[in-house]
């Protein structure tokens, strides 16, 4: 992890402007795109939790001070399915995932769901329409559907649960720049079918 201090410009609900120092604990992240993820994924919260304000939105913010922290994000060891909303942003930032959704777009279910599918095609490289325990099928249509029950099961739980070695593979540790990142060789998707230990 890294601790990142900066200056946030914000404008508040009653639409006054205010300055604010804030210094916020985040997943690694890229120098490339640190500014925009802090802001986009972490400020708004951390200025509404900290000073007790409504931020309607963030005007500016500026990075000051980045140091490097001795201990990894929370969700490492943690099924998706058991995340919060810290671990959503963090995973986001730490694996590069921009597909994430932000925090407050969605439910946290519907967090759960969607963090899930992306983890399991983006991050594990497995092609998603391969896992028959994921679909069921409409008897009266014939149609194929998605059944997210199954993602809650013990076995897809075991499937989704985050290991640091994972971002190693996704992401070298000598990556520094995001045109680097994107370049990288994403793993394959899995066209066999996903055995389920």
């Amino acid at each position: 992890m890294q601790k990142v201090k900066c200056s946030v410009s914000a404008v508040l609900a009653d639409r006054s402007e205010k300055n604010f120092e804030i210094e916020l604990e985040i997943g690694n992240c890229p120098m490339e795109y640190l500014n925009s993820v802090v802001q986009k994924r972490y400020v708004k919260n951390a200025i509404q939790k900290k000073e007790k304000v409504i931020v309607d939105f963030i005007r500016g913010c500026y990075i000051e001070e980045i140091t490097q922290l001795d201990k990894d994000c929370s969700f490492y060891g943690k099924s998706i399915m058991d995340f919060n909303e810290d671990d959503f942003q963090d995973f986001a930032t730490e694996f590069c995932l921009m597909a994430v959704p932000l925090r407050k777009t969605k439910s946290i279910m519907e967090m759960q769901i969607a963090v899930a599918l992306i983890y399991l095609e983006k991050v594990k490289g497995i092609n998603i329409k391969e896992i028959q325990e994921l679909y069921r099928f409409n008897d009266k249509t014939g149609e194929r559907y998605m059944d997210f029950n199954y993602l809650r099961t013990p076995e897809a739980k075991k499937l989704l649960t985050i290991e640091k070695e994972e971002r190693v593979q996704v992401l070298s540790p000598e990556q520094k720049t995001l045109s680097e990142i994107l370049s990288a060789k994403k793993p394959k998707a899995n066209k066999k079918k996903v055995e389920i230990e």
